[in-house]
């Protein structure tokens, strides 16, 4: 069964009737604010499609580079924005581990966010996480 997607210039962005968002970088792709600002508008008009809170798992493993001003853009108020329950990035190799742990040390994004090399346990956690809690005027 296929799940609604987006194709940015950088990777590819589906989510699952579980409200899991993967989100899966190109190999190689570089990430500057006009990509992450492109991937965030496109991600945000899916989650709102499919029900408007979303669980991302971020695979990182393949990304080739990523700029201060997009980890910035990523951890600000406009991914929260997003509705982001919690953030699962996934990573493999040195690299990407030193950017994961960069990302949530130095950017300090405003919603949960945890480092996995498990796929399944990433999704895992992330089912545990509750959903957020909307005011009533949104």
């Amino acid at each position: 069964m296929s799940h609604p997607e987006v194709i940015t210039s950088v990777s590819k962005i589906s989510i699952d009737p579980d409200g899991v968002v993967d989100w899966r970088y190109q190999d190689g792709a570089v990430v500057t604010l006009m990509e992450a600002q492109e991937e965030t508008t496109l991600a945000a008009d899916l989650i709102a499609e499919n029900g408007g809170q979303g669980r991302l798992l971020i695979d990182i493993r393949q990304i080739g580079s990523i700029t201060r001003e997009a980890r910035t853009h990523f951890a600000s108020d406009t991914t929260s924005d997003l509705g982001a329950v919690g953030l699962a990035l996934l990573v493999d190799s040195v690299f990407s581990k030193v950017i994961g742990n960069f990302y949530m040390t130095v950017s300090r994004p405003k919603h949960t966010t945890r480092l996995f090399t498990d796929r399944d346990a990433a999704i895992q956690w992330l089912l545990t996480l509750p959903p957020l809690e909307r005011n009533p005027s949104d």
